[in-house]
């Protein structure tokens, strides 16, 4: 079988930003950290996001809050540390490249977790690719940002919320923001997935899949305006 880097190289020579999580499948040599440091060398300085969302909590510590999007992104928290991390309280990035001196500090004061002052608009305006290694397409960060986009009425909770994030300096700032509403929710992936494949936005590999972001999101926004209630199973 090919070297993972070796079958992802020809897809990283991009200008515009890449998204990349999940983790490094078994039949794989490569670690999660050989993944990460690959990228970085062969992107310099274009835009690399590593989503490291986190649990709700009353206080997000940027050093130390727990990473939920897989081993890659974990590895790129230990690569290239808590500075690089954004300071979303739920929905934080590792950022590098032109973006990240805008949103590392800026991401703190995104309102809500997939819109304005978040990464999520940069994502999503320009031809991206997210790289989901080792699982399926429906942890694609896209899917909640077309919802909340959208306005689907179980994106966002009806409330502001107000934590306290310390910054990687152990610094405390206040952060109020539109939360994630958090009841469980079940999506449709054949539907989803039929759409997108439908689109071409969706491309399935041996080691992941691949998205198109621009398409993926614009075509499931389009499609939750039409019926908000089309995404979701009762």
């Amino acid at each position: 079988m090919a070297k993972l880097l070796e079958l992802i190289e020809p897809l990283l020579n991009r200008d515009s930003p890449v998204v990349i999580h999940g983790g490094v499948p078994a039949a794989y040599d490569e670690t999660a950290t050989d993944l990460v440091n690959f990228v970085l060398s062969r992107r310099g300085k274009q835009v690399n996001y590593f989503p490291t969302f986190s649990t709700p909590s009353d206080t997000f510590d940027v050093s130390t809050a727990p990473i939920l999007n897989g081993e890659i992104s974990q590895a790129a928290f230990q690569v290239l540390g808590a500075k690089a991390r954004t300071l979303h309280p739920t929905h934080s990035w590792m950022v590098t490249g032109r973006s990240a001196a805008i949103m590392i500090p800026g991401n703190l004061y995104a309102m809500s977790p997939s819109g304005m002052g978040s990464p999520m608009p940069e994502i999503t305006n320009f031809s991206s690719l997210e790289f989901i290694f080792g699982m399926d397409m429906m942890y694609s960060t896209v899917i909640e940002a077309a919802e909340e986009n959208a306005r689907v009425p179980y994106a966002l909770q009806a409330s502001e919320v107000s934590v306290k994030v310390i910054t990687a300096d152990g610094k405390a700032k206040a952060s109020p923001f539109k939360p994630r509403n958090p009841d469980l929710i079940c999506r449709y992936r054949d539907k989803l997935r039929d759409l997108w494949l439908q689109e071409e936005a969706l491309i399935e590999l041996e080691w992941g899949c691949l998205l198109q972001t621009r398409i993926a999101h614009d075509r499931l926004v389009r499609q939750l305006q039409e019926d908000p209630a089309w995404l979701i199973t009762e």
